[in-house]
């Protein structure tokens, strides 16, 4: 006996699936001290990177991954965030005869 399709499958909308459900956008931003070394650094690897133009938070570029995402860097106006303390554990370890 045949088994009738999925009713996901069949289901056909008037409203196209992009208009209903915008796609989730997220970014990731690298930041660096010194963009214009950093993009020469890049590019010295042969990485694309683009140039950089100014934006009132700070110099913003994007560099292209292999599979062809960009990802953005920047070098901030804005002030850093604190450096986290680093935790140092000193271990005594005890070594039987």
């Amino acid at each position: 006996m045949a088994r009738a399709p999925s009713p996901a499958i069949t289901r056909h909308t008037d409203a196209s699936p992009e208009k209903s459900n915008p796609p989730v956008r997220h970014e990731l931003f690298l930041m660096c001290d010194d963009l214009a070394t950093t993009l020469r650094d890049l590019h010295a690897k042969n990485v694309s990177v683009s140039e950089a133009n100014e934006q009132c938070w700070g110099s913003l570029a994007t560099l292209t991954l292999p599979s062809g995402a960009r990802l953005g860097i920047y070098q901030p106006k804005h002030p850093k965030p604190p450096q986290p303390k680093r935790l140092t554990m000193s271990h005594t370890v005890e070594l039987s005869s």
